[in-house]
Order: structure tokens, then C-alpha cells, then sequence
């Protein structure tokens, strides 16, 4: 306050406010320090008084309830205490410079000094353990305000995390184009398991090769005109009772030729009305036989069973499909077929 007495900073005596210089050591009255203007932001982090919440030096609002920082940071005010009637200031009587003062102040006195006034003055000097200590400086700030702790104040909500993008669809299988197979000749059968393609040509082996060797026999052995000049007569065996069975009208048939492959036998009979078969199966007679409707051909006979053909050819029997040839096996004579 300007009307309140000061204090000298070297011999710690108290002034009156109208006195510029010590009236005990003749120092200046220092000058008090001049307020700081209050900066335009924060200089740390701060808390909120109003919800305690914990702030950057850039929020220049409480992030928690919107608060000025100012505003914020402002200790409240305590109740105000009605102040009785001034009281003077008790002024102290002018000290007397006796001899004892002046041998006392020459004892305190060190390096003399010149005053405003010119005159040469010596510095007091205090003897120790009368100075009056300094204050001594602020207290350090409690971490808190800079570094909370982590159970109390705002902390801020993490971003969720972006989801995941959904994992590409899986290329359809891969289907190789379709390639027909490939023709392959039938295995031999050697073991008597099954029937294939060998099977049906042994079927036409026992059929076209009986009939091709009836042919062969009617060519070396001619008929008789019955005349009884023109040679002698030959009378035809029988078609086997089996066979003759099997095929349409087969009874009183004749046995026109025979044959035998590797595992097959072909029989080729002709009925009472004329009508020529081929029948064939196989030599252990595992299976029943197939019958099928025959002619002859310039080269020997020919029977059909729907998309099949066996031909007969001297001694040779090839069967087809559709026209084409999927299989050939060699004849022999069948003297006596049953």
C-alpha cells in the first residue's frame, strides 16, 4: 500500500510512506515489482477447480464442463472480514546519534558509500545471527497439477478401431474341360472273372465262325440232286439240343459250322424254315450264350445284335461297333460242338 510503512532491505528499519531514504542506514526505498500482465493461455497443464479435470496448456477450455481457463484456475475468494476503524500507524521517535550509536553503527558499518545527496555514508554491516532471515522461495509445485494420476481426471476415449474389410471370395473350383476317351483294345481275360469286350467277341466268334465253316463245308462237300447219279447223299448233323433252344424255331434245326477261339465257342445253325443263327458264349459256358439272326457273305457270314457286328473271314472273326472295329480274334475248327 502507498501509505504503509516500508521496511529497509539492508538494516531491516521501519520508515514512514513519506520517507524516500533510511532515516537509519540512508538507503533508497526500493521500488516494489511491477505486476506481470496474466498470460493469454496456460503455461502447463492444468486442473479444473469446477469438475477436476485434467487439461493441456492448448485447452483454453475445461474439456470436461467448458470452463474458461481463467475462470477454471481461480481460487475462490473466503469469506471477507469486516475491518474495524484504522488504526494509526505507531511512529517510532526519532533515534538520537549518541556516542554509543555512532561507535555501534561504526562497528557496522564497512565500505562507505556516497547518497543521493552526495554525501559519503557507510554501509551497516549486520553481525550474524541478528539479520532478519529472507523469505525464503516458493515451494516447489505439486506433481500433480503437472503429471495427475491415472485414477482421477478426464481421459479421453480411444477411437474404436476401423473394422476389418471383409476377405476376398474364393475363386470357384477349377473343371477341366471334358475329353472323351480314348479307345483301348479289351484285355484278354485269363482269370474267367468278368465280361467285356472279350466276351462279345467271343460270342461272335462261337457264332460267325460256325456258319463260315458250314459254308466252307457246303463248297467242298456238294449236295446230291437226289437223282442218285449226281453223287452221294449227305445228310446234315443236328444243331446241339441246346442251342437249338435258344434260338427262335430252333427245333429240327441243322448244325451248319463251328468254331472255337481262345476261351470261346460260335455255332451257327439253320432252322427247318431256313433261317440262320449265330450263337456264342464262352468255352467253360461261365454265361449263358447270345443268339442273334445270320447271313452269308461272299467271304463268310455276318451276324447283328443292335449296335454290334461279327464277321466271319476264313479264320478270323472281327467285331464292330457302330461301324467301327473294336476287336479280332483267330478261329479254329469245332469238329464236334455240344
Amino acid at each position: 500500500m502507498a501509505g504503509a510503512n516500508w521496511q529497509c532491505g539492508a538494516c531491516d528499519v521501519f520508515n514512514g510512506p513519506a520517507e524516500k531514504v533510511c532515516r537509519a542506514c540512508d538507503t533508497e526505498r526500493s521500488k516494489p515489482p511491477g505486476r506481470r500482465p496474466s498470460p493469454a493461455r496456460p503455461s502447463g497443464d492444468w486442473n479444473c477447480i469446477q469438475c477436476l479435470t485434467n487439461n493441456g496448456p492448448e485447452d483454453l477450455r475445461c474439456i470436461g464442463c467448458d470452463t474458461g481457463w481463467k475462470a477454471a484456475t481461480k481460487k475462490a475468494a473466503g469469506p471477507k472480514k469486516v475491518a474495524g476503524p484504522k488504526k494509526p500507524a505507531p511512529r517510532r521517535p526519532a533515534a538520537k546519534k549518541t556516542a554509543a550509536a555512532k561507535t555501534t553503527a561504526a562497528t557496522k558499518t564497512s565500505a562507505p558509500r556516497k547518497t543521493a545527496t552526495g554525501k559519503t555514508t557507510a554501509r551497516p554491516t549486520v553481525p550474524e545471527g541478528t539479520a532478519t532471515p529472507r523469505a525464503s522461495p516458493r515451494g516447489d509445485v505439486p506433481t500433480e497439477v503437472f503429471y495427475p494420476s491415472a485414477s482421477g481426471g478426464y481421459t479421453p476415449a480411444s477411437a474404436a478401431p476401423a473394422p476389418a474389410p471383409p476377405p476376398p471370395a474364393p475363386a470357384p473350383p477349377y473343371t477341366p474341360p471334358y475329353r472323351p476317351p480314348a479307345y483301348r483294345p479289351p484285355k484278354r481275360s485269363t482269370s474267367g472273372k468278368g465280361c467285356g469286350w472279350g466276351c462279345l467277341g467271343l460270342v461272335v466268334a462261337f457264332f460267325v465262325l460256325p456258319l463260315a465253316f458250314g459254308g466252307f463245308q457246303s463248297l467242298l462237300m456238294p449236295d446230291s440232286d437226289g437223282s442218285g447219279s449226281g453223287g452221294t447223299s449227305s445228310t446234315a448233323a443236328p444243331c446241339p439240343g441246346r442251342i437249338a433252344k435258344a434260338i427262335p424255331s430252333g427245333d429240327g434245326a441243322e448244325l451248319v459250322t463251328a468254331f472255337r477261339t481262345k476261351n470261346k465257342q460260335i455255332t451257327l445253325c439253320r432252322t427247318s424254315g431256313g433261317g440262320l443263327y449265330y450263337f456264342g458264349e464262352f468255352s467253360d459256358h461261365r454265361e449263358p450264350g447270345i443268339a442273334m439272326p445270320a447271313k452269308e457273305t461272299s467271304d463268310g457270314y455276318e451276324a447283328r445284335n443292335g449296335p454290334y457286328s461279327y464277321r466271319i473271314d476264313g479264320d478270323t472273326v472281327t467285331i464292330y461297333q457302330n461301324g467301327n472295329r473294336i476287336g479280332r480274334e483267330s478261329l479254329s475248327a469245332e469238329p464236334s460242338p455240344s
